[in-house]
């Protein structure tokens, strides 16, 4: 019985950790429109303070018109702001470079999961 009860204790840390692993990812996304610089691309930024500073999240310049920030903590509250880039990726018009200034700040909290549960035992019969 004792033997048993390892492989039920064995197989219950395995369905756990499972679930622990498929816990949904959660994600905030931006959206704003073109600019009216043709060929511009973006810079997307984000603080935890109103009016930054900020950090840069995006590796490369986005060309779309969305980005998804996935690499918040549960519950945070997050200040975003895109700029405009014309540069070596980007075909902009003749005579205009380098970065425009912070388009308008908006704001999100990503969701967290759930606190998991605690005090969790079990009982051979």
């Amino acid at each position: 019985m004792k033997r048993n009860m390892k492989w039920i204790c064995f197989a219950i840390l395995l369905l756990f950790a499972s679930r622990i692993a498929a816990q949904t990812a959660h994600a905030i996304t931006i959206q704003w429109v073109l600019s009216a610089t043709t060929g511009a691309q973006y810079n997307i930024y984000r603080s935890t303070t109103s009016g930054g500073p900020y950090t840069k999240l995006n590796g490369g310049a986005v060309s779309g018109t969305t980005f998804g920030d996935t690499t918040g903590v549960g519950g945070t509250h997050y200040f975003y702001v895109v700029t405009a880039v014309c540069g070596t990726t980007a075909t902009c018009p003749a005579g205009v470079s380098g970065e425009s200034a912070n388009s308008i700040e908006v704001s999100a909290t990503v969701v967290g999961n759930p606190t998991p549960p605690t005090g969790v035992t079990a009982t051979a019969n």
